[in-house]
């Protein structure tokens, strides 16, 4: 699926254009991927577990940009890649189709400056036009400031998974699950 790209100030003064992710994406999506998982703990995986050619990565954007039900978006800032943002159905099913799971991040140097903010709400309008009724998601108990930006948008908090995240150093963190009915 696609959307128009937006275009929006940001409080530097600095322009953040939201579009829909293309093929010709690819480069940019891998290495903004690799440096996320190297950078955030929050992440579901480690930079190491993550090994996506460019040419599997356009071909992921094209399908998503195929897809009825799926929107890969991209937060740019002088045609450089700084934030992602997704949704995609939890089921095809009738009994499940009403739901999406949501996926956002933002690049450490450019957090703190309200493009988490534009990304959510970007993604909360599209999914709604989408004909989705529930957005969910996971975040892990220590992201404080991912949580925060969750329930400012109306995310509740609906369980937890004790110990959801195993990490290498040896110690485990508890997961959230979280939903926002649209």
């Amino acid at each position: 699926m696609n959307r128009e790209p937006q275009d929006y100030r940001l409080p530097d003064t600095r322009s953040l254009t939201i579009r829909s992710l293309e093929p010709t994406d690819a480069t940019q999506a891998v290495k903004y991927m690799q440096a996320m998982y190297t950078d955030s703990p929050f992440l579901a995986r480690y930079s190491d577990e993550w090994n996506i050619s460019i040419e599997d990565e356009a071909a992921f954007l094209e399908n998503a940009a195929k897809s009825q039900n799926r929107l890969m978006l991209g937060g740019f800032i002088d045609n450089v890649l700084v934030a992602l943002c997704d949704f995609s159905p939890l089921g095809l099913a009738y009994k499940m189709a009403h739901r999406c799971q949501i996926g956002i991040s933002v690049a450490t140097k450019h957090q703190g400056k309200g493009i988490g903010s534009l990304m959510m709400k970007t993604l909360i309008s599209a999914a709604t036009q989408t004909g989705f009724e529930q957005m969910e998601l996971e975040v892990v108990a220590s992201n404080t400031r991912a949580m925060q930006l969750y329930k400012h948008y109306g995310f509740r908090e609906i369980g937890m998974i004790p110990r959801g995240f195993r990490y290498r150093e040896g110690y485990y963190e508890d997961l959230l699950l979280m939903a926002r009915e649209l």
